[in-house]
Order: C-alpha cells, then sequence, then structure tokens
C-alpha cells in the first residue's frame, strides 16, 4: 500500500482513464490509499480518501484493466463533515450542513441545541457566562425581533464567543454571532404557520421573501404572533423585627398580546469585496393583562389584615428600526465596516389597581407613555499582515434620550422624566499566529455619561464612568485537540432609571425604591475552553467587584412594609464548569450536557449577621436526536436541574421532558414538526432567599406543558451565490455528501 500526502485539490490518478478529484476540508490532510491489482496492467483496485473530517470510498472496481470504462454510478460516496468546531476562542457551528439544527423550527430551538448552551426557562446560558449577546453577520443586533423571526433556512453558521475580545461592545457577556447565506440569482419565498395549545392557545403566521438580481439583493418579511398565556404564583415572606410579620400572596395573571413585525431592506455589491445594505424593521404590540393578588398578612401577635387585589392593565408600543451599513475588503490587506443605527420607541399604558382592604375597597389609576430614540455608529477596521498577525482598531458611539411621563395618584413621585445617555468607546486588538500557538490580545476604553432630570421636583442626577477594559486569549491547536486560556474585564452598569432615590407604591404592604449610590459593577473573568474529538470542555472562573444585587428589607417605623431595592455588595466570586459530549452513531445522534456552578458570595443578614451561599448548581442536558428513513426526524430532550445557591438564591429542583417529530415533504420544500414541551409537567420555577431580616420564598409555575404545530412551506429554496474553491465545487458535482 502506497501512501500520497495531497495538499493540492486534485490529482490524476491512473494512467489517464479514471480521473477523480478531491478537496481538503479545513486543514486536515487527505491520504490515498491504493490496493495494487494482482495481475500486471491492473489499476489500483480500491480509492479511498481518509481524514478526520471526510472519507470517499469505492467499490466493486478490483482487478480492472486500462480499457475498461467505468462510471460514477459504480463509485459509492461517504463523507463526514465535522459541524461543530472550536477554533481559537471561539465555537465555530456549520448549520448549513448539520441536518439536525438546520431542521429546527426557529433560531432559538437551532441556539439551545449548540454544544455549551443550556436553555433554561426564557433565555440562555452561554459556555458558563450567562446570557448572549447577538450580532447578525458582525453586526451588533440592536432589535431584538431581527433574531426571533430569522428563518432557520437563511442561517449559514454561528460564531459563540465566550470572552469577546475588545472590538465586541457586550460589557463582557457571550456573543452569539450569526452569519447569514449569500442570496443567489432568482425568488424565494417562504411561508410559515405555527400553533401552541396550552392552557390558551397562541399562534404565528408570516412569511418571508428574497430576491436577487446582478449586484441587487432585496429582501422583505411580515409576521403576526398572538399570544395568550396565564401565570400563578406563590410568595411567602416573613418578616423579623419588633413584631413577626407572616406575609402570604397568590397571585393569578392572565396575559393576552399580539404582535405585528415587519422589515424590508436592500443590499447592492459594488464589487465581490464591497458592498452597501439599508435595512428598516417596525413592530406594533398590543396587550393586556389582568391580575388578581390576594394577599394575607399575620402577625405573631394581633389580628390578621387580608388584602384582595384587582389590576387591569392595557398597552401598546410602536418600533422603528433603520440601519445602514457599508462593509468592504480593501487591497486584500484592509477590511473597513461602518454601521449606523436609529431606533425610535414610543409606548403607553394604562392601568387601573382596586383594592379591598379590611371591608373598604379603593381604585388607583395611572397612564404612563414613555418615548426613546437612540442613534448609534461604529466604525471598525482591520489590516492583515499576513505572517505577522492581524491588526484591528474602531470606534463606537450611542447617544438616547428619553421621556417618561406618568400620572399616578398613589405613587409617591410622577410627571415628567428626561434621561439622556452618552456613549463612546474606541479599541485595539491584536491577533497573532505563532505555528500551533496563537495570540489575542486588545483593550478598550469607554465614557459612559447619564443624565437624568425629574422637571416636577427640579432635580437632575447626573452619572460618568470611565473603563478600560483589557482582554488577552491565548489559543492552543495540534490535531484533534483545542485549547484556549482567555482573561478579560467586563463591567455591569445599573439601569440609570433605578439610580435615583424615588419610591414607589406597589400595594400598602410592599414599596420598591431607587438607589442613586449605586456604583458600577467591575467583572475580572477567566475562562479556559478544551475540544477533544466529541468532548467540549469549559471552565470559568469570576470575581465581581461590587456586584449588583437586590435586596429586600423592612420598612424603618412600619415593619410590616417590606422595601425591595438593589445594593452594591464588596465582591463575589463564582466557579462554574460545561462539559458537553455529542456523537453520532449512524442515525443516532447524542448530546449531553453537565453544568456545575459554585457561588462565593457573603451578604447581610438580621441583626448585623452574615448570610453566605451554600451549595452549588447542578444542571443535567441530555438531547437525542434520530434520523429515521422517509425524511423523518425524531427528537428527545431531557433537562434536570438540581438545586443550588445562585447569587443568594437558593434555586430549588426541577425537570422536564420535551419531545418532537419532524417530517420533510415535497423535496424538503415543505416541513411540518409537531412538538410537545414540558410533556411531565414538571418545570416550576422555586427559590427561597434570606436577605436583611426578610426571608422569602416563591414559586410560580408558567403554561410550560404545551402541544405546538410547525408547517413552513418554501415555494422557492433559497439559492446561496458564494465564492467556491475548484474543489468545493468537484465536491457537489460528485455527490459526497456534506455532513
Amino acid at each position: 500500500m502506497i501512501k500520497i500526502s495531497m495538499k493540492i485539490n486534485k490529482i490524476l490518478v491512473a494512467l489517464c482513464f479514471f480521473v477523480i478529484i478531491v478537496s481538503q476540508i479545513a486543514s486536515a490532510r487527505n491520504i490515498i490509499a491504493r490496493d495494487m491489482g494482482a495481475n500486471k496492467g491492473d489499476v489500483p483496485a480500491n480509492i479511498a480518501i481518509l481524514d478526520s473530517d471526510s472519507n470517499v470510498v469505492a467499490k466493486n472496481m478490483t482487478g480492472i484493466s486500462d480499457s475498461t470504462a467505468i462510471s460514477l454510478s459504480d463509485v459509492e460516496v461517504i463523507g463526514h463533515r465535522k459541524n461543530i468546531k472550536l477554533s481559537g476562542h471561539n465555537l465555530l457551528v456549520d448549520v448549513e450542513h448539520d441536518s439536525i439544527l438546520n431542521h429546527q423550527n426557529d433560531i432559538y430551538e437551532l441556539i439551545g441545541k449548540v454544544p455549551g448552551v443550556l436553555h433554561l426557562g426564557n433565555s440562555f446560558n452561554v459556555l458558563g457566562k450567562g446570557a448572549p449577546v447577538y450580532y447578525l453577520n458582525g453586526r451588533k443586533v440592536r432589535d431584538q425581533s431581527l433574531i426571533d423571526n430569522l428563518p432557520v433556512d437563511q442561517i449559514k453558521s454561528l460564531k459563540i464567543v465566550a470572552m469577546p475580545g475588545a472590538d465586541y461592545d457586550t460589557s463582557g457577556s457571550p456573543v452569539i454571532d450569526i452569519k447569514t447565506k449569500i442570496l443567489g440569482d432568482g425568488v424565494a419565498f417562504n411561508a410559515i404557520g405555527n400553533i401552541t395549545q396550552a392552557k390558551h392557545l397562541a399562534y404565528k403566521t408570516g412569511f418571508s421573501s428574497t430576491y436577487n438580481s446582478g449586484k441587487f439583493d432585496l429582501y422583505g418579511k411580515y409576521y403576526y404572533r398572538r399570544n395568550n398565556a396565564s401565570e400563578s404564583s406563590d410568595y411567602d415572606k416573613q418578616v423579623l423585627a419588633d413584631t413577626i410579620w407572616n406575609k402570604m400572596q397568590h397571585i393569578e395573571s392572565l396575559t393576552h398580546s399580539g404582535s405585528h413585525t415587519y422589515s424590508a431592506g436592500m443590499t447592492y455589491h459594488l464589487s465581490d469585496k464591497s458592498e452597501l445594505g439599508m435595512l428598516y424593521s417596525g413592530m406594533y404590540t398590543d396587550g393586556k393583562v389582568e391580575t388578581r393578588d390576594t394577599f394575607c398578612v399575620v402577625p405573631n401577635a394581633g389580628p390578621a389584615y387580608y388584602l384582595f387585589d384587582k389590576n387591569k392593565s392595557k398597552n401598546n408600543l410602536l418600533t422603528h428600526h433603520v440601519n445602514i451599513y457599508y462593509d468592504a475588503s480593501l487591497n486584500h490587506a484592509w477590511h473597513v465596516s461602518v454601521v449606523m443605527d436609529y431606533i425610535s420607541k414610543a409606548s403607553n399604558t394604562n392601568s387601573a389597581l382596586m383594592e379591598n382592604h379590611i371591608g373598604t375597597s379603593s381604585e388607583v389609576s395611572y397612564m404612563g407613555h414613555s418615548k426613546w430614540n437612540v442613534l448609534a455608529s461604529n466604525f471598525h477596521a482591520t489590516h492583515d499582515f499576513g505572517k505577522w498577525g492581524t491588526l484591528g482598531m474602531g470606534y463606537d458611539f450611542s447617544y438616547s434620550e428619553g421621556i417618561d411621563k406618568i400620572d399616578y395618584e398613589r405613587l409617591k413621585f410622577d410627571g415628567r422624566f428626561e434621561n439622556k445617555e452618552v456613549k463612546n468607546a474606541v479599541f485595539i486588538n491584536y491577533e497573532l499566529p505563532l505555528g500551533d500557538f496563537s495570540l489575542s490580545t486588545g483593550i478598550r476604553y469607554q465614557n459612559l455619561y447619564s443624565r437624568r432630570k425629574n422637571e416636577k421636583a427640579s432635580v437632575i442626577e447626573t452619572h460618568s464612568d470611565n473603563t478600560f477594559l483589557p482582554s488577552v486569549t491565548l489559543s492552543y491547536s495540534h490535531g484533534l485537540l483545542v485549547q484556549n486560556l482567555s482573561y478579560s474585564i467586563g463591567t455591569e452598569r445599573a439601569n440609570y432609571a433605578d439610580m435615583n432615590d424615588n419610591v414607589t407604591y406597589v400595594n400598602r404592604y410592599e414599596q420598591s425604591k431607587g438607589n442613586s449610590q449605586l456604583k458600577t459593577a467591575i467583572t475580572h473573568s477567566l475562562s479556559y475552553l478544551l475540544m477533544y474529538k466529541s468532548l467540549f470542555l469549559t471552565l470559568n472562573y469570576d470575581y465581581i467587584y461590587r456586584p449588583l444585587l437586590p435586596v429586600i428589607y423592612s420598612l424603618e417605623g412600619n415593619s410590616a412594609v417590606t422595601v425591595s431595592s438593589q445594593d452594591n455588595l464588596s465582591h463575589r466570586q463564582a466557579l462554574a464548569a460545561m462539559l458537553n459530549w455529542r456523537n453520532t452513531y449512524k442515525c443516532y445522534t447524542a448530546s449531553l450536557t453537565g453544568f456545575f456552578q459554585k457561588s462565593i458570595m457573603h451578604y447581610p443578614g438580621i441583626d448585623g449577621t452574615t448570610f453566605h451561599d451554600g451549595h452549588p448548581s447542578t444542571i443535567l442536558n441530555f438531547d437525542n436526536d434520530f434520523k429515521l428513513p422517509k425524511h423523518f426526524l425524531l427528537s428527545l430532550s431531557w433537562q434536570q436541574v438540581w438545586g443550588g445557591y445562585m447569587e443568594s438564591i437558593n434555586v430549588k429542583s426541577s425537570s422536564s421532558v420535551n419531545l418532537s417529530i419532524k417530517k420533510s415533504f415535497l423535496n424538503d420544500r415543505l416541513r411540518l414538526s409537531l412538538d410537545g414541551y414540558d410533556i411531565f409537567n414538571g418545570d416550576r420555577n422555586r427559590a427561597c432567599r434570606q436577605i436583611y431580616n426578610v426571608r422569602s420564598s416563591f414559586n410560580t409555575k408558567y403554561e410550560t406543558r404545551k402541544v405546538g404545530l410547525t408547517l413552513t412551506y418554501r415555494f422557492h429554496k433559497i439559492k446561496e451565490r458564494e465564492n467556491q474553491t475548484s474543489a468545493e465545487v468537484e465536491m457537489k458535482r460528485l455527490g459526497i455528501p456534506e455532513e
């Protein structure tokens, strides 16, 4: 057997009668193995391309002479593509060629199946670092509806960054950067309908369309969503003061909401390496919330008090968003990106609260109006020095102003509030390849200025923060082993609408209060990532200086009233580990994820004592996907949460099981998905905590057990235009599978 190492994308095999063209995928090495025939003049009996990502096997070719005619129908081609890999400090996910990921109903189901991502309630924990910030084609997403309604078949790949560098405007949060496909010539049109039944019915319907002609890409979307959902919560509080107050509260709420989202845009390709784009998106939502609240206050001495509340609220929100961008590669070394966003939001609220307390009733009504305008822009540039690495630099700017009006009889503050915020940031980062190693380092400086004016009280509050945010990553890659170690500094700033001393009336036993002395929290993060074959490991350590923490305490002079607020503690530490194993065996793909988090924090207790976080929390997630005949895809997932402490809150155990079956028809133009969520109704939000002199616990149940049916029809499939190498063209021509 003779082994020939290939680094070019085609080779002529055997006496000019048979040609096979292969490509080098990623950086893997391909080897041709030849089993020579027994007789002189015979050509190789078997030809195989072997590497870590793909292989090609030819059969029925033993003892072939040079005069034998062979057609490609005699060749069986088998290929395997590694769709998820770690590159430096980025987790790269090839959605386009993963037949499990690209058959999910929406972007959030897709993300929830990526290794290293846990779907917790209505949010994600990404690589143990918390909720992500979304980017779309390298540009920060400022309108979440663009992600909510992004069709899965338009997604090419995901880049998940646990420790973003200085070029990302995320304040230390992880990043999910979504890359979409480049449109080919012609029209594509998708229609989608979804209906979900729990206790109440919810549905979504809409369409998306794209059109390309020469240098122009045009696209548009419209979706309507109607949601009806109920929520049930039980709260228990015990106030340890001069009198021990036991408070029991039961809340039932019913929400009806509808939303229209729409967008239209164009891209003009100035050349193969530069483009100019413009997008408009808008959303209108209206909703109605009805809440019934039963409140019982029982002191350790004296009579009990009962409070019955009924709240009816109506609201609407109108959003406009305009995005303009220019993206270009210059002289094969420079890459320039310029982005501008303008966002306008206006909301109106009408609410009526009726209280019944000790035989007497009262009604409090309020009307609220808010209007916000945001202008943001950035300029980013990178220069590729070849073997000497890549240098990046940029400037980010944002300006926002808003007006809040409220007329509320029993609110301790009312009137008109004006808010302004200005952010300026500059950064520089450098990446250097060093053989099997690579080094990435950068620093970001940002100034954040905010101004809040209470016109009624003629009070102006201003805050200014200046921060330097360095980051450094060292990566190592050799064969199937990839590792990286990262350090960065991030910040968490309280909403400046809370940075005041105003008191808000909730009911006669509860208040919420601002805190004008809140400081920006600073997080020092150390992260280690490792990928080897099917294993993926992340380890994180965070040290948070002045962490922001919700607190609750009894009101001085009236201990029956509790006050909710925010405060800075001295420090907090957190250890987190996530281990994922994902492997495919024939038609079965299994993904097992374990997550462990230990919080180390001390916080104030009763009468000057100190409490601390207890045992860690642990989560196990097990996904199973079966590719069945006739284009069926069966998926079964199970998640188990074992209780533990997360930032002073002792979270209780819960579990959920989801089941779905998907089927493709008409050459994958029609897709049907039948989904069952939380089949055993075990997904509950239960927790307890004690801080200062208040012990509290809550148990909240949403409509998590439900069944859904989703139908997607693609009248014209999206055609992709891309600059392919000749090897990739031949891979497609020969029919080599892409996964």
